[in-house]
């Protein structure tokens, strides 16, 4: 491949598909085991990954039709060395990540999926709060007052919210295969 920027897209975009695939096994793997923490985290991780993926797609897009070479390079050194890590950053202010919220929030108002809203409530069982500790593993008995734990409880109550990002996996499985040709347009952009 002649093209750099052709290069950056292909690697870039091979690194996403590896993340997407660890993901969604590790949601898998957590689920048949009954980790529902797990497989929430993994979830959870996937929905950013593919608001991640779908945002540079678009992003790509509208520089490759402005023909803006200077912006394509900045689009993908940045989502290649994206850090939130404060000395990088001062280092080299283009590497700053956007924050994920931005980039869900963004995918919620092109999809109109109400994906911000899922995965709100998915962060509520990520952290250490009440959905994601008692109401995860404890069952309070309001007769003897006493409260049992299970790794497992209710999983059947889960299932929507894990299958919901799941299904992002659609939308991420035709955005890598469109990002085939955005690899060629970018191709033939930069050695035109």
């Amino acid at each position: 491949m002649e093209s750099k920027l052709a290069w950056k897209l292909a690697v870039y975009r091979e690194a996403v598909l590896w993340r997407i695939v660890a993901l969604t096994e590790s949601v898998a793997i957590n689920w048949n085991s009954g980790n529902i923490v797990g497989a929430y985290l993994s979830a959870r991780a996937l929905i950013e990954t593919s608001a991640l993926l779908l945002d540079l797609e678009h992003e790509l897009k509208k520089h490759i039709d402005a023909r803006d070479i200077a912006a394509l390079n900045t689009l993908l050194n940045n989502r290649t060395f994206a850090t939130r890590e404060k000395q990088w950053v001062e280092m080299d202010p283009e590497s700053a990540a956007i924050n994920v919220l931005t980039l869900i929030d963004r995918m919620d108002k092109r999809t109109g999926s109400g994906i911000r809203r899922l995965y709100d409530l998915m962060s509520e069982r990520c952290h250490p709060n009440y959905l994601g500790h008692h109401q995860m593993f404890g069952t309070l008995d309001v007769e003897t007052g006493t409260t049992s734990f299970s790794e497992s409880k209710d999983i059947e109550r889960h299932r929507d919210a894990i299958l919901g990002a799941t299904v992002l996996l659609l939308l991420d499985e035709n955005c890598i295969d469109r990002l085939e040709n955005e690899i060629e347009r970018v191709a033939a952009l930069q050695t035109a």
